[in-house]
């Protein structure tokens, strides 16, 4: 593994945990689109060479500790132009082009796989990011919109896994909690 796989597969993991995007939107992200500043990304549509589905554009949005990872992983690869993709292949025929979806998914196993984590997959991160959102907020509505849903009924299934924490919610927000 090169002395830049680590960085880069850092980069790429808590991209994917703090801020659920899908494989193929992740997989086309170029350095044009993130505010490392802002700690803000945009998902282009498909019509403008990104991934977002439905050809739909959208901003997410994450942690400054992302941001800090990412910083990183430019310091140790810099890019030759703003359109270089942020994560891509670091060996191989395709080495410095963008990861496909593919080259993605496979990353991912092994990633998991070294830490002893079975069935990890793309997916995963997102739901994990959607639950974990709807556990703190309870915000279909800005979870819709962070993850390119088309409509909140598809936003509404990370909400079953989120009811764990309903009956807390209910008593610690109820108006008769207050003092």
């Amino acid at each position: 593994m090169p002395a830049s796989a680590a960085p880069s597969r850092w980069s790429l993991l808590l991209f994917l945990l703090g801020t659920g995007v899908r494989a193929e939107e992740l997989a086309a992200l170029e350095w044009r689109d993130l505010d490392l500043t802002l700690c803000s990304a945009r998902i282009r549509s498909r019509d403008q060479g990104g991934g977002a589905k439905g050809n739909k554009p959208r901003n997410v949005y994450f942690h400054r500790d992302v941001a800090k990872a990412l910083r990183a992983w430019l310091a140790i690869h810099p890019t030759p132009s703003e359109t270089a993709p942020v994560f891509c292949a670091l060996s191989g025929t395709r080495a410095g082009e963008h990861l496909t979806r593919g080259g993605l998914l496979v990353l991912v196993q092994r990633v998991g796989e070294a830490a002893g984590v079975t069935r990890v997959t793309v997916h995963a991160f997102r739901h994990t990011f959607a639950t974990d959102y709807l556990v703190q907020t309870s915000d279909l509505v800005a979870l819709q919109e962070l993850l390119g849903h088309e409509s909140i009924e598809m936003s509404r299934r990370y909400a079953r896994y989120a009811d764990v924490d309903l009956a807390r919610k209910a008593r610690i927000f109820s108006p008769l909690a207050r003092p």
